[in-house]
């Protein structure tokens, strides 16, 4: 009768870890303005000029189990640039997320080219990468030549 308690209750502990749901991306990009978090939602973005202030990660997961840790991922042309790893959750649920990646005056600022984020939940990747690209700067420059003047914008 012993073994058959030990048993039984080593099963019942097993149960809830094979019935876990398994957190998926439902959405993830890129803005130019923070996100409203009520719903999750920002105008989509995917270039960014070196002189523009930040750029936004936005994303939402469904199914995240208690203790699960979100992280995301930046990759600056095909290199590792940073990792933004939120707090462990502490109730189930589907969930909003964003960081500001802050552009002008900044390291990011000197890496142009394609930047691809993984999003991440315990070390393991959810989705697709999100990529996007930051450029040169959005200054635009004009000039005009006469034969009596030269002016330059």
């Amino acid at each position: 009768m012993y073994r058959i308690v030990i048993v039984f209750l080593s099963f019942l502990f097993l149960i809830p870890q094979g019935l876990r749901a398994a957190a998926q991306l439902t959405q993830a990009y890129m803005s130019k303005q923070a996100p409203d978090m009520n719903s999750c939602s920002a105008p989509p973005a995917t270039t960014f000029s070196t002189t523009y202030h930040a750029a936004y990660l936005v994303f939402a997961v469904s199914g995240v189990n208690v203790n699960d840790v979100i992280e995301a991922d930046f990759y600056a042309v095909g290199r590792p640039y940073g990792a933004v790893p939120w707090e462990p959750e502490t109730q189930a649920g589907s969930y909003c997320y964003s960081v500001e990646l802050d552009i002008a005056g900044t390291t990011v600022a000197t890496l142009p080219g394609t930047w691809t984020v993984n999003i991440l939940n315990n070390g393991s990747q959810i989705g697709q990468p999100v990529t996007f690209t930051i450029g040169g700067s959005s200054t635009t420059c004009s000039y005009s030549l006469s034969s009596s003047s030269a002016s330059v914008a």
